[in-house]
């Protein structure tokens, strides 16, 4: 460590010192009162933290994320039954729903291929109540560590089949010729859809603002336990 690192106080103790403990469960207040304390530092600071300063603030603004949609959406326990009737996604929505339960499709999102999910055949449904609306949704795996804490690998997820999305929305979508991913939403414009993982040490991407990009919201997640 150099003589300038061990005198620099760290981003976090410059934040801490310019905030009391209530005002860090926002992320949006958490982001203005990280680059307020960058701009009142000194040419020698800014040059020494202002990379340390990106990562804290993108690690603190993922883990607050994680915690809020943790909250929002409580982890529940997977029941998995086979399915009565095999066949293609689309075409067993109706039976499902009657059932109360939604089909689970086995491919799994972050490792798909691009295809078509719905032409899926669904050998396994979960349970989940959701009336008749049911039809409108659709169970995955999910695959990889990127939206961890919230999502781990092998969680299920119920997703409503819908192209509109909102900022912060955890949403599955497709990036064209690679395949399905499941991200939060953390910017939207006119063209771009900016997605983004809750893990931080995976990276944000955009993709293009394409309704036939996006297969649907996450509403429920699901996770076998003992």
């Amino acid at each position: 460590m150099t003589d300038s690192e061990s005198r620099q106080p760290s981003i976090e103790k410059l934040v801490a010192q310019r905030s009391d403990a209530t005002g860090l469960d926002h992320e949006g207040f958490v982001d203005w009162l990280i680059r307020d304390t960058v701009r009142a530092m000194t040419v020698e600071e800014k040059r020494d933290t202002q990379k340390h300063a990106q990562t804290f603030a993108e690690q603190l603004e993922a883990r607050l994320a994680a915690e809020r949609i943790m909250k929002e959406m409580p982890v529940m326990h997977l029941y998995d039954i086979p399915a009565p009737v095999v066949g293609r996604v689309r075409e067993v929505f109706p039976i499902a729903a009657s059932l109360e339960c939604v089909p689970l499709i086995d491919s799994r999102v972050a490792a798909g291929e691009g295809r078509e999910l719905l032409d899926e055949e669904a050998e396994r449904w979960i349970e989940f109540p959701l009336g008749n609306s049911a039809a409108g949704h659709v169970a995955l795996h999910v695959s990889g560590a990127s939206m961890s804490p919230f999502l781990e690998n092998g969680d299920v997820i119920v997703v409503k089949l819908g192209a509109r999305v909102t900022i912060n929305d955890i949403i599955v979508a497709r990036r064209p010729d690679e395949g399905y991913v499941v991200k939060r939403v953390k910017e939207i414009t006119n063209s771009r859809l900016k997605l983004t993982s809750l893990n931080p040490r995976s990276r944000s991407f955009d993709i293009p603002k394409d309704l036939s990009l996006v297969l649907g919201t996450v509403i429920a997640r699901f996770r076998r336990t003992a």
